[in-house]
């Protein structure tokens, strides 16, 4: 009978191809020039509070002077953070990633939190609580530092307060990268200045400008903007220009069109576009469709350069983009944008023209289904699918598949003209009737999800904005609107966010709560029920991936939201929801036990990550069975057993010492495969000693594996700090699913350092596999 052999040999393991680490051992951690920067941390990927542009193909480094100096900018000077200013998609968000992975790579221990868009004062002290609740020296220590996390969060307290206790508690031990990109919504335009519009905001960030700690900022927007006092000379501004010459072949090597241009047609093209990222993209779509002539488009932009500038264009084109000013540079670019932007949307059919304008006027991506709603039907989802196509060719939009569904975006820049030109071709009702339309979607999410926090402030956006489009035309709507909006400055986005999410919250939860009512206890008061809740929260908070679905009832997703989980990675469970499936996770409480009875588990999610409270105040966390529950626990098994193989050949190899328990739960197969993986990998550089494996999670099933590690350097080994260093380097470089959710040098039970790293639930199964052998 054939045996069943695991494809590993006994002094190391293969990790998948698809899954290889982006460095090969943990001494070869370091930056290469010309690869795709190596991975923003961990914390960075479960911190963002609001994302931005779908990601855009890999290219080779277009700014790399401006990002190894900018990035020793923040980290070798006592600077508090620099603003990266300059026209729309210049490429500003862009550097930005590139520069926080640059900072994530030059100090692994820094955290990054990136915050898109509008943000409230409290929404930046929430965002950065959310990330703090996952640092190691946070969750391990408790005590002050997690008391001061906590009270970053309670929007009943002032923000001055809030703030001082993270810089007085955490913020000198835990530094910290905290990213506002596209800070455009946040400024205003006063007496010839920008400034900040929301005075809370603004004093927040002046005293972290003015304040000594390890906290650092990197703000992305237009328009460089003032401070109050001398908390301004804290942060460096910096002008993003035009792209070099060498920038700009970087970038054109990565686009179909522009990558087959000679070096004389590639310097026309970079000078008549004024080194402007985004306006390449264009003509590169534009080159793609196949049906224009480089030397034709280029007389055109000649055409239209020198009409907007007035002077005689150059046979080869204008000056450098580097040489010339940057409001002439800027010209130029805005010219050929406009001209291009002018022929691909011409080129679009009228379904494909008007789902565009639907699609940009939202301020971040939105699935693509939403474009559907209200009243648009596109022929349903099929129909829907090739106009997004349509219009993903002429680069107009862009579209992550990755998502589902899929999520569509149009660059701000893009939608910034698109909406001049509809205006000046007197279509500008368009534009307001697709402000109407977002404005009805985030309505209906408000009622759907009352706990999103964001929901109001872009419900109130689009409201704003569809009537001050229509005040153009009507003189008596433009004092409202003026009314109206100077009420809202007043109260402050935070202030309104929190009235219009609590109106509707106390009307949506009387009707969740008479339907999801369940047996509990007989007399338990709800401050026991709400405290099980925060544990689960807190809980699922620091262990669940970020990508992880999670579903709960409305009072369970509302405590996991307050813990920092994203609205988007949460499955609401109302009256009418047949079955959980769609979600990874589902949090069993008495209410959602009731709901689906003995199914729950025999059918949806038979496997316990964690379990809390008792009785009827009991809730577990439970992984989803989405093959069913027969299928899940025989794959359990199989994993279990290729676990036991795995552990017992890593302790077969001299490289590898363990304690007499960790030895234990090698050989039974209690350790996560993406831990067995990487103490291999490690193995393979250095030495290690494993001191523990850990969290499988209070009153897991059986077979749940250990998904954490504490590992040292042997005591003979010189250069212990340096090693545990390059360990760590090299797990934080790794890819999905060999990323951990946290990993940090920490001090361990003996006093002396060790490297922890942990990995997030629920752990895969099958990442062990196994072939026959003769």
């Amino acid at each position: 009978m054939a045996v069943k052999m695991l494809h590993l040999r006994l002094s190391s393991l293969v990790l998948p191809a698809d899954a290889a680490p982006v460095i090969g051992t943990p001494s070869e951690a370091k930056e290469t020039r010309g690869e795709e920067p190596a991975g923003v941390p961990h914390s960075a990927r479960h911190a963002r509070a609001a994302e931005g542009e779908p990601r855009r193909p890999a290219s080779l480094p277009t700014r790399s002077v401006e990002r190894r100096r900018w990035s020793a900018d923040l980290t070798g000077s006592a600077m508090a953070g620099l603003v990266l200013h300059g026209i729309g998609g210049i490429g500003k968000s862009t550097l930005a990633a590139e520069i926080t992975a640059r900072v994530g790579r030059l100090e692994p221990e820094r955290m990054t939190i990136v915050i898109s868009g509008e943000v409230p004062a409290d929404g930046f002290l929430a965002g950065l609580a959310a990330a703090l609740r996952r640092h190691p020296m946070v969750a391990a220590r408790g005590g002050v530092l997690a008391e001061a996390v906590e009270a970053a969060d309670r929007i009943d307290l002032p923000w001055a307060q809030r703030l001082a206790l993270l810089g007085e508690h955490v913020l000198g031990q835990v530094p910290v990268l905290v990213v506002l990109d596209n800070f455009d919504d946040n400024l205003s335009a006063e007496s010839g200045r920008w400034t900040i519009r929301d005075p809370a905001l603004a004093g927040l960030l002046a005293n972290w400008a003015g304040e000594p700690h390890l906290g650092r900022l990197l703000i992305t927007c237009r328009h460089a903007f003032t401070l109050s006092g001398a908390a301004g000379q804290g942060l460096g501004f910096r002008h993003l220009g035009p792209l070099s010459r060498l920038g700009a072949a970087g970038l054109a090597m990565s686009l179909p069109a522009l990558g087959l241009l000679g070096d004389r047609e590639l310097d026309r093209a970079w000078r008549l576009l004024g080194g402007h990222p985004r306006a390449m993209e264009y003509l590169d779509a534009l080159l793609s469709a196949g049906h224009v002539r480089f030397p034709d488009v280029t007389r055109r932009l000649a055409r239209a350069i020198q009409d907007r500038t007035g002077q005689p264009v150059l046979r080869k084109g204008p000056d450098a983009p580097t040489e010339l000013s940057p409001a002439t540079a800027e010209m130029i670019a805005l010219a050929a944008g406009d001209l291009l932007l002018g022929d691909l949307f011409g080129r679009l059919s009228a379904d494909a023209q008007d789902l565009l304008i639907g699609a940009s006027v939202y301020r971040a991506p939105v699935g693509r289904d939403v474009l559907l709603l209200p009243g648009r039907q596109y022929s349903r989802a099929a129909g829907l699918a090739g106009l997004v196509a349509e219009c993903v060719a002429t680069g107009l939009l862009a579209a992550d598949p990755g998502c589902e569904p899929p999520s569509v975006f149009v660059h701000r820049w893009t939608a910034g003209e698109l909406h001049r030109r509809l205006a000046e071709a007197q279509r500008g009702d368009e534009v307001t009737d697709a402000h109407h339309r977002a404005a009805e979607y985030w309505r209906r999410r408000i009622t759907a999800w009352p706990q999103d926090r964001r929901a109001p402030l872009e419900a109130s956006y689009h409201l704003l904005q569809a009537r001050g489009l229509a005040r153009q035309d009507q003189p008596e709507a433009g004092r409202t609107i003026g009314t109206v909006r100077r009420r809202l400055r007043l109260l402050g986005p935070a202030t309104v966010a929190v009235i219009v999410t609590a109106f509707l919250a106390a009307g949506a939860t009387g009707v969740f709560a008479a339907r999801h009512l369940a047996p509990i206890r007989a007399g338990a008061p709800a401050s026991q029920a709400a405290a099980v809740r925060g544990h689960v929260a807190a809980w699922v908070a620091r262990q669940i991936g970020g990508h992880v679905i999670v579903a709960c009832d409305p009072a369970m997703c509302s405590a996991l939201q307050a813990h920092g989980i994203a609205a988007e990675n949460l499955l609401v469970l109302l009256a009418a929801t047949s079955d959980p499936l769609g979600s990874d996770v589902v949090i069993a409480t008495a209410a959602v036990r009731s709901q689906f009875g003995g199914r729950l588990t025999s059918v949806y999610a038979p496997g316990i990550l964690a379990s809390f409270g008792s009785g009827g105040l009991r809730i577990d966390v439970r992984a989803v069975a989405l093959d069913g529950a027969a299928a899940y626990r025989a794959a359990l098994a199989s994993d279990l057993a290729a676990r036991r193989e795995a552990g017992t050949q890593l302790l077969q190899n001299p490289r590898i010492s363990v304690s007499a328990a960790a030895r234990s739960e090698l050989l039974t197969g209690q350790v996560d495969a993406r831990l067995l993986a990487t103490l291999a990998a490690v193995a393979a550089a250095e030495p290690v000693q494993v001191a523990a494996f850990r969290d499988s999670g209070p009153g897991a099933s059986a077979g749940m594996p250990l998904r954490a590690i504490e590992v040292a350097v042997p005591a003979r080994a010189a250069g212990r700090t340096a090693g545990l260093r390059s360990m760590l380097a090299f797990v934080r470089a790794q890819r999905p699913p060999y990323l951990p959710a946290q990993a940090a040098v920490v001090r361990g039970a003996g006093g002396s350092s060790v490297l922890s790293i942990e990995f997030a639930a629920p752990s895969p199964v099958g990442l062990l596999q196994t072939q026959p052998a003769s």
